[in-house]
């Protein structure tokens, strides 16, 4: 224990006091559980009420304690008063142990050895719990010990009783032995918390060391900083001091030197010569690209040692120094510069001279500096020839095909020669590729480039136009020679026999053959003139040779189809299709659904319409109807939407081409969806051929929008022999008599026959007929006593614009 006078003698009793509350909880749960078991041993030999007593006087002095603990628990600073709380303390334990010894006293009965005897051992088994938590404070032990041990011990031994004062004298011995053994475990406690105290003492000691040590580290650090600076400092004027003197000592070596040591590194050639054109100096990399050491090439001319050519004539350049003294500045030698080294290899090179002066503006020499382009203009070649030909077949491509046609028709302005071009199409090549795949297809159109090499002259031009297109470019060549040149190509590509995958194909080709002359209005005319000739070709069955002549009907009509193409092209992105629409009325008074069919028409930029008869066969032949179905559709469902008619029943004309295109059916659920229409107004119209082209594709394509609410008419009916055979499969609600039977049926027996024929077969299967070309009021009346369901022509109203609508009247 510290020594009273130390200065942490406080705080080491403070921290005794400290442990000795924490573990009196310890001891005080102890004590309640053995108060229990006494209670209960003794509850059967003593009164009542002595023990009802002894339990009240111990539960007060335990909650008495219990208090205390807590209230020092709670205590801001507990190393203030602490001898008031240890006196505190002590005096709560000697009061417990006063209790506990009374037990003996008055809770044993008289002449009962068993009960002394348990209730000696009872407290004897506490004073020894008491060791482990007293024994921090000697003098807590024994505050408890003495009161529950002595007095006891002292009312056993003068009893008069021999076994009790034997008991009791037991007690005396082990209040001994306990005593001793409290005392070595306060010692050992003690010197337990001593060195506690001592370590932490030492421990802050210790950070005090640490701290004075890096301060002193830090001072050190700033000072050794400030020393290396001024080192620096002193060392960097030592530098300057030097580098004058070296400067002013050796200004001359170290200009020279510079220079030597520039020529050498630079990545370009340098050779220096004498005003007389002899070698005085070769950096390495002009000692590489000519083959000479500067040694041996020093005092040879210059043509000796720097042999130049033209890449493309092969002839010498000029001496460069010769052209360099007699301009006096320096100059660029041509772009197609090659040197040919002393080995024999050859170097692209850019290149320049410039003289050498003197201050006086005396011509010393004159310097040669070049740069090996080789690579580069490789790949300037590389990339040139890329951007001219075509990359599968390596012929020429169409935009330099173009360039030399240019070439070719400015050549004709300024002399009189013959020109020729040829325009083909493979025949069948279509069906190699789907057939076999696009790689089938790119080693077909390599195979016949090399066939088509070679048959054309090497003057010519071969390119590639296209995926299966090719052209020849046959320079002062008669039409006479050209037709011969375009027969040998084809039948070199008719011989031609493909093969794949071990089968074998066979293609054709479609010429078309233009001649050129002064008359030639420029390219476009001349590409477009051998499109329309391989055009005509494939028109007169494919695999052959037209010649293009301005006044051929075949031409003409194509052109006539081409102009239709670029109107229609137009017209679908400009807007100009018009949208009208024709009522069809019911015949039966009784029937209130009222219908309407709406028609294209085309502004014909005069204020008219053109009939789509005129433009929809272009519209076909060209893949362009699903366009125009498309546009039809979209505008008409729009014009629906801002214009609701709940009764009527809107008829659309629809395509073969749309039926079998693969994504118009999820064009037209897509519109039916996006557009805020009741899709059971809708009724789409298809004729007998074009359902009876493909059949099982149009029950799918009818049963698909059928399933969304939609109608279908079946148009034209009755013009084909077989229309009763296939319509009990065709899944259409209407069905349109076709207006050739209509028309007559006032004056050709057979034509009401058939009328009335087609109408009985559509009420049978629970169709609606329609009767198209109503033109007089007759031909109505004579419909309805047949039973036909609508009506529809002139005569009831003609197709009016669309935004037009109001409620038809019958008439």
């Amino acid at each position: 224990m510290l020594d009273k006078a130390h200065p942490e003698a406080t705080r080491f009793r403070a921290k005794q006091v400290e442990i000795l509350y924490e573990q009196s909880h310890v001891g005080q749960a102890a004590s309640i559980v053995a108060a229990l078991i006494l209670i209960a041993v003794f509850w059967t030999v003593t009164p009542h009420r002595t023990l009802a007593g002894w339990a009240f006087f111990f539960t007060l002095v335990t909650v008495l304690r219990v208090g205390l603990a807590h209230r020092y628990a709670r205590s801001p600073d507990h190393s203030k008063q602490v001898g008031e709380w240890l006196a505190w303390f002590m005096t709560g334990i000697g009061i417990s142990g006063a209790t506990w010894g009374s037990a003996v006293i008055f809770l044993v009965p008289n002449g009962s050895l068993v009960h002394t005897g348990f209730a000696a051992l009872w407290i004897c088994g506490l004073s020894a719990g008491a060791i482990a938590t007293f024994s921090i404070i000697k003098g807590a032990f024994f505050a408890f010990s003495l009161p529950a041990l002595l007095p006891s011990a002292l009312y056993l031994i003068i009893s008069g009783d021999m076994k009790e004062a034997t008991v009791g004298g037991a007690q005396l011995m082990f209040l001994g032995f306990i005593s001793l053994s409290a005392v070595r475990m306060h010692k050992t406690l003690v010197q337990s918390l001593t060195l506690q105290f001592e370590n932490a003492r030492l421990v802050d000691h210790l950070d005090t060391e640490k701290k004075k040590v890096e301060k002193l580290n830090e001072q050190l650090e700033k000072k050794v900083l400030k020393r290396t600076a001024e080192l620096a400092q002193a060392n960097a004027n030592l530098q300057r001091d030097i580098i004058k003197r070296q400067r002013a000592e050796q200004a001359l070596f170290a200009e020279k030197e510079l220079l030597q040591i520039t020529l050498h590194s630079i990545g370009d050639g340098v050779i220096t010569t004498n005003a007389e054109g002899i070698v005085e100096y070769l950096n390495p990399v002009a000692e590489k690209l000519t083959g000479w050491s500067c040694d041996k090439a020093r005092g040879l001319p210059l043509a000796t040692v720097f042999r130049v050519i033209d890449e493309q004539t092969r002839e010498p350049i000029a001496d460069p120094i010769a052209q360099c003294l007699k301009e006096g500045g320096a100059i660029e030698i041509a772009n197609h510069s090659v040197v040919i080294s002393r080995n024999g290899q050859e170097y692209a090179i850019q290149d320049s001279a410039a003289p050498i002066s003197s201050r006086t503006g005396e011509v010393l020499g004159v310097v040669l500096v070049f740069s090996d382009v080789t690579e580069a203009r490789h790949m300037t070649r590389q990339i040139t020839h890329q951007a001219t030909h075509d990359s599968l077949t390596g012929l020429v491509n169409r935009r330099e095909f173009e360039h030399r046609l240019e070439r070719v028709l400015a050549t004709l302005k300024a002399e009189s020669a013959e020109y020729a071009l040829c325009y083909f199409d493979l025949d069948r090549f279509k069906v190699i590729n789907d057939t076999c795949g696009h790689v089938a297809g790119d080693e077909l159109l390599r195979q016949v480039s090399e066939v088509l090499r070679g048959q054309i002259r090497k003057r010519d031009t071969l390119a590639r136009l296209g995926g299966d297109e090719f052209g020849v470019l046959l320079e002062h060549c008669s039409l006479k020679q050209a037709q011969r040149v375009a027969t040998a190509i084809h039948k070199a590509i008719e011989d031609f026999q493909f093969t794949w995958e071990g089968k074998s194909f066979r293609i054709g080709v479609s010429i078309g053959l233009v001649p050129i002359t002064k008359a030639s209005m420029g390219i476009a005319v001349v590409l477009k003139a051998a499109d329309t000739a391989c055009y005509a070709a494939k028109n007169k069955g494919r695999n052959r040779i037209h010649v293009y002549h301005e006044t051929d009907k075949e031409l003409a009509s194509h052109r006539g189809e081409v102009q239709w193409m670029t109107r229609i092209h137009r017209a679908l992105k400009e807007n100009y299709f018009q949208v009208y629409f024709q009522p069809i009325i019911p015949l039966a008074t009784e029937k209130e659904e009222k219908c309407y069919e709406v028609f294209l028409r085309l502004e014909d930029g005069a204020g008219g319409v053109v009939l789509p008869g005129a433009f929809l066969p272009t519209a076909e032949r060209y893949n362009l109807a699903v366009k125009i179905d498309r546009w039809m559709i979209a505008n008409t469902f729009t014009w629906l939407a801002q214009n609701p008619e709940p009764l009527r029943t809107c008829f659309i004309n629809l395509s073969g081409h749309s039926l079998r295109n693969k994504t118009f059916l999820a064009f037209i659920i897509e519109q039916l969806e996006k557009t805020p229409i009741p899709s059971i107004q809708i009724c789409f119209e298809i004729t007998e051929a074009a359902a009876t082209a493909n059949l099982s594709c149009t029950i799918r394509f009818i049963k698909s929008l059928k399933s969304h609410g939609c109608k279908f008419s079946l148009d034209d009916f009755g013009s084909s022999l077989s229309s009763f055979a296939y319509l009990k499969n065709l899944p259409v609600d209407f069905l349109k008599i076709d207006g050739l039977f209509v028309k007559d049926i006032l004056d050709d027996p057979i034509d009401l026959a058939i009328v009335r024929s087609i109408n009985e077969i559509g009420q049978i299967m629970k169709k609606q007929t329609i009767a198209e070309w109503v033109e007089k009021e007759e031909v109505l009346e004579k419909l309805r006593e047949i039973g036909v369901n609508y009506a529809q022509g002139y005569w009831i109203n003609p197709p009016q614009p669309l935004t037009e609508m109001k409620s038809p009247q019958k008439r």
